[in-house]
């Protein structure tokens, strides 16, 4: 029987326009798939309360009596966790919402072992251990589609904790009594405070947020040279903050400084003034021996070389004198009453700093056929997978038919491409700096597994230094003028901090503490 030539051509049309949608997006089942993840197994009594911690933090609190089903009161679990950037690739776990972008604080699987009919009959409470607290973070449902991939649905409002509350005081207390001459990421009429307090001990930090004319007079010279950087303007005194109030503040800002992705900044000033007191101590020993060295030739011998003055470089100091406070970690807490994969997220286009974007991504080479291109933004934990745009065969992008996506602006993000050609493995990865358009290369060349994975594993979250860099003693300089000199001062001002006989101001009472 012949076909008419107008349903063959019908029926060609449908089938290039299945095989179009067939080469969008598709999970790289082979590669990136959940069986990369390492399973938590765990045996427990369904007749009494038992709190579970996971390898990666997680911890479960499971009330007795929580199951219904099994044999016996002997319950096993299998837990799953997905908490970093590399292993929300490696499990090809993407952070998409019916076709909205999240931004993950990570995802837990909870399932009963085989054999095992289980029922979950009274709340389980999860705690996901983070690095921040965001409030506008909801828990999301993971629900698995024929194709393998979860899409994450049913969002509810995170469980309210002790830790949200003191947070939320201490964005109060902020408003009330910094906004107005401080920004966390940028300066005001005075400094940005960005985790001030890994910066400053917390009983001087506390002392001056008090009364800082106080801690001036004391003869302080970190403070004096404060006050002379931002232009000798008076800051308040709050004397009625108690401790509490005060560690609910900077809890508050020291959340806020992790949650922006900001580095710990480089305190010229506390630089500068432990320079000048080692450069002081430095100089007057050094100028007690050379003069004792002068002084034993006799006065038929004169040495007029002047001795040089004013502040070192760092380099010079030795480790500070005291650690800075590292808050404890956070947890976002929910309950569950069913298994399965559970996202803690927040939609991206809500977020500050996001802008709408367009990216292409070119795919060239031998191997570009057959592949799975991939987004990853690792400071919000975005994965995202690509697809071909309209009518490109080459060219890749996200979400819209042009390459539009909304994008977190001016970050670290990177893109892989990864698929398997006739059994060989064949990757690429490209870092780059997010802009609101731009266009980037990938060409995927056959590798070993182990290099892909070392090179995934580099994608950290961690986009500040949680380290604070101590200063090294200089190394001994030949002569005592040659010594000096190579500490002289380079871009610091000696005489801000020094007017006055400095006095320990982290000494000072904490007057009416509570």
């Amino acid at each position: 029987m012949r076909i008419p030539t107008n349903l063959v051509f019908v029926i060609i049309s449908i089938l290039i326009v299945l095989a179009a949608c067939n080469s969008g997006k598709k999970n790289v089942q082979t590669i990136l798939r959940e069986d990369n993840l390492k399973i938590y197994s765990a045996e427990i009594d369904n007749s009494r309360d038992t709190v579970l911690q996971a390898p990666g933090g997680s911890l479960l609190t499971v009330p007795a009596g929580s199951f219904d089903g099994g044999n016996g009161t002997k319950i096993r679990l299998l837990i799953k966790e997905a908490l970093t950037i590399p292993d929300i690739i490696m499990a090809g776990l993407t952070t998409e919402s019916n076709g909205k972008q999240l931004s993950s604080g990570g995802m837990i699987d909870i399932e009963a072992a085989d054999g095992q009919n289980l029922h979950i009959i009274k709340p389980i409470r999860i705690s996901v251990p983070g690095s921040f607290i965001d409030s506008k973070m909801m828990v999301f449902k993971g629900v698995k589609g024929d194709d393998g991939q979860i899409n994450w649905t049913n969002p509810v409002p995170m469980a309210s904790t002790s830790q949200m509350a003191t947070l939320h005081q201490g964005e109060q207390l902020f408003k009330q009594k910094c906004a107005s001459c401080h920004g966390i990421q940028s300066p005001v009429t005075g400094p940005s405070l960005a985790f001030i307090s890994r910066l400053r001990p917390e009983n001087w930090l506390f002392n001056y947020t008090r009364n800082n004319a106080a801690i001036m007079k004391s003869g302080d010279p970190y403070a004096n040279c404060l006050f002379e950087q931002y232009n000798k303007t008076p800051m308040p005194a709050f004397p009625e903050l108690s401790v509490s109030d005060l560690n609910r503040l900077y809890a508050y800002i020291d959340n806020e400084s992790k949650k922006s992705g900001l580095p710990i900044p480089d305190d010229h000033i506390k630089k500068c003034v432990d320079s000048c007191l080692a450069y002081q101590t430095l100089k007057d020993s050094l100028t007690t021996v050379r003069n004792r060295l002068i002084d034993a030739n006799g006065s038929g011998i004169s040495y007029s070389k002047k001795l040089p003055g004013g502040y070192v470089s760092a380099d010079t100091t030795g480790p500070s004198k005291r650690s800075p406070q590292v808050y404890p970690a956070v947890y976002y807490q929910f309950q569950v009453t069913s298994f399965g994969w559970y996202n803690i997220d927040r939609f991206l286009q809500e977020m500050d700093g996001v802008k709408n974007s367009r990216m292409v991504v070119r795919v060239e080479g031998q191997y570009r056929g057959q592949v799975s291109v991939f987004l990853i933004v690792p400071q919000a934990k975005v994965f995202e997978q690509g697809g071909p745009l309209e009518n490109k065969v080459d060219e890749w992008g996200f979400f819209g038919e042009q390459g539009e996506l909304p994008l977190l602006q001016s970050v670290t993000a990177s893109l892989i491409v990864v698929g398997e050609q006739q059994g060989q493995l064949v990757f690429d990865l490209t870092s780059f700096t997010t802009r609101v358009d731009q266009t980037l290369t990938l060409q995927p060349i056959p590798v070993a597994k182990e290099a892909m994975n070392e090179r995934i594993s580099r994608l950290r979250l961690d986009s500040f230094n949680m380290d604070m860099k101590e200063s090294k003693n200089a190394k001994a300089i030949k002569s005592i003028d040659d010594k000096l000199e190579s500490t002289k001062p380079k871009t610091c001002d000696c005489h801000c901090g020094f007017r006055r006989p400095p006095v320990e101001s982290d000494s000072l009472a904490l007057a009416g503490d509570k």
